[in-house]
């Protein structure tokens, strides 16, 4: 191949990429950056929407005060009849630190027309003190906005001056003049209440929005925006300041940078190895010959040599595509017998699965045949718990049937919580009335964990139908015994003391046992010692306990037969767990 071709074909190549990345990265930057602008400006809008939600209420409950409430009414009525004495004040005094802690107010006061402090809510020994002749002026004009002022409180030293977001309103009767003025104090805890922890900070800042000292260095160099808060004057006394970090915007755009260089490279590469082959294919049909029959060994069976040649070369490309076509044709075949296999698997576990509930309803459907021919004085209570097994596991087979039409997929676990003792009774009662083997439950009353109430069902089922044939085996002429114990047990996955608690579930008989070469075998599928079995009613057992989260062990029985214990934890299948997979083997098996 001439290094000339190469060199060009990959210069052509490597200019456009480069110029694209470059691009690229640009308008993606600038969509990033446009992205934490919006959401910057989203943030401010939320704080300045919760500063105005706060000073409407405020408003609206100052205004509703002097409007209705019978505390400003009687010192209204008291001022007009001119019997506001030192008795009226000190009542009013005495209720109005009630009356500010119902509205959740820092500060409160009632002023007369003049100014006069009738009563103070927050600090009680201002009353008949000095005058807010400038507050009540502005009471009367009703400024259109909450207004941020000095007020005094109580302090250490008798008193101290701080800022409150500040709300008035004024009442009149008969000449008399009553201004309430109340707000809350812009502290540490007023700021909290716009604090989005781990995506917004809000500061109190001073007037030119500058950053306390606490907050300037870790925020220098990130993106604010400000709430201002204003006095009666309209000018600012002091900013809300609402700081975002950029850490997620910085990381976003090395983070693009890596990707977008990483790519470039991928693409370079790729595009040299493109220009290589390329000029391979230009400069010797040898060269596509070789490529092409890497891509067969690849298993691309669709790959043929387009190049034209005479001679022996031409004698060869053609005996090369003769023989990628045979090849294709032999996969296609291979393939169709696969499916053929597959069907075949799929049919043999819905026979499989389709046995089990037939026994309940046959049994469901004899024993009502016997009741009605003998007129049995129960057959109606009867007739209404066969049918409804009967409906129960006909419902089972149709679930059954139509999860498995899904390509031999186990459907996905629905979980929900279940009490296994119920369950394991329903089941129970299904065999019931098997007149050779006699079953029985035991253990606790009640166990909660969340599984999927079909596929439990269907586990039991498995397992309770395994160890009555297994009993009956051994016992033909009466003593077949099956034991289904269900207790709770500590879960291990547990990280706090008062956990819920695991179940565990141990179904033992007193049949023949499963010899100890086998026990590693038994959940294998297609391995059975039934003369009729086919083997995959434990392999389904085994991969619906794993899809749980739980296990399944074979033990010795205490009567010499099987036991099997299966656990399963309380909080259900896990986040991962999927449809099964069509290879019949279960989660835990894999492991």
């Amino acid at each position: 191949m001439s290094f000339k071709i190469f060199v060009a074909l990959a210069a052509a190549a490597t200019i456009p990429l480069g110029a694209g990345a470059v691009f690229a990265r640009t308008q993606l930057r600038k969509q990033h950056e446009a992205a934490f602008a919006s959401r910057l400006e989203g943030i401010t809008r939320n704080v300045e929407a919760e500063y105005q939600r706060i000073t409407k209420t405020d408003r609206r409950l100052l205004a509703r005060l002097c409007a209705k409430d019978l505390l400003v009414d009687r010192t209204l009525l008291d001022l007009a009849a001119d019997r506001f004495d030192a008795q009226a004040a000190a009542e009013l005094s005495a209720l109005l630190p009630d009356l500010r802690e119902s509205l959740d107010l820092d500060v409160l006061d009632v002023l007369d027309a003049n100014g006069r402090i009738l009563g103070s809510g927050h600090f009680p020994g201002r009353r008949g003190g000095a005058s807010e002749r400038r507050l009540a002026q502005v009471a009367k004009r009703a400024p259109a906005y909450p207004f941020v002022r000095t007020w005094r409180v109580r302090g250490e030293a008798g008193g101290r001056d701080v800022l409150a977001l500040t709300s008035t309103c004024v009442a009149t009767r008969d000449d008399a003049t009553v201004v309430v003025a109340g707000g809350r104090i812009v502290s540490e805890s007023f700021v909290a209440r716009f604090q989005v922890p781990g995506i917004v900070t809000v500061a109190l800042a001073g007037p030119d929005g500058a950053l306390p000292s606490q907050l300037r260095d870790r925020f220098a160099r990130q993106p604010s925006r400000a709430v201002p808060l204003l006095d009666v004057d309209g000018q600012r006394v002091a900013t809300l300041v609402a700081l975002v970090p950029d850490d997620t915007l910085r990381d976003a755009l090395a983070e693009l940078d890596r990707s977008l260089l990483a790519a470039l490279a991928a693409g370079l590469v790729g595009a040299w190895l493109l220009a290589f082959i390329v000029g391979r294919r230009l400069s010797n049909p040898l060269a596509e010959l070789e490529q092409t029959a890497l891509r067969v060994a690849a298993g691309d069976l669709d790959a043929t040599v387009h190049a034209t040649a005479g001679g022996e070369v031409g004698r060869v490309v053609a005996a090369f595509n003769r023989m990628t076509s045979e090849l294709k044709g032999t996969r296609e075949k291979l393939l169709r017998a696969e499916r053929i296999a597959a069907w075949r698997d799929i049919a043999r576990r819905i026979a499989h699965e389709i046995k089990n509930p037939l026994f309940p309803i046959q049994t469901s459907i004899e024993t009502m045949r016997k009741t009605y021919k003998t007129r049995h004085p129960d057959f109606d209570e009867i007739f209404e718990e066969s049918t409804t097994t009967i409906l129960e596991e006909v419902e089972r087979m149709k679930r059954i049937v139509s999860e498995f039409s899904s390509f031999a997929r186990m459907p996905k676990p629905k979980p929900d919580a279940l009490d296994v003792v119920e369950v394991a009774d329903h089941v129970v009662s299904l065999h019931a009335s098997d007149p050779d083997v006699a079953i029985r439950l035991e253990g606790d009353e009640r166990v909660v964990v969340r599984a999927d109430r079909a596929q439990l069902t269907q586990v039991l089922v498995n397992l309770v139908q395994n160890a009555s044939d297994a009993a009956r085996d051994k016992h033909p002429s009466g003593g077949a015994e099956v034991v289904v114990g269900v207790t709770a047990t500590p879960s291990p996955n547990a990280t706090r003391a008062n956990a819920p608690p695991a179940a565990v579930i141990r179904v033992s008989d007193n049949g023949a046992g499963i010899a100890d070469e086998n026990r590693h075998r038994v959940f294998e599928p297609y391995f059975t010692s039934k003369t009729k079995g086919t083997g995959l009613g434990l392999a389904i057992v085994h991969r619906i306990v794993g899809d749980h989260g739980g296990n399944i062990e074979v033990r010795r029985s205490a009567a010499g037969g099987a036991e099997m214990v299966v656990t399963l934890p309380p909080e259900g299948p896990p986040a991962e767990a999927d449809a099964s997979v069509t290879d019949g083997v279960s989660p835990i098996a894999r492991r």
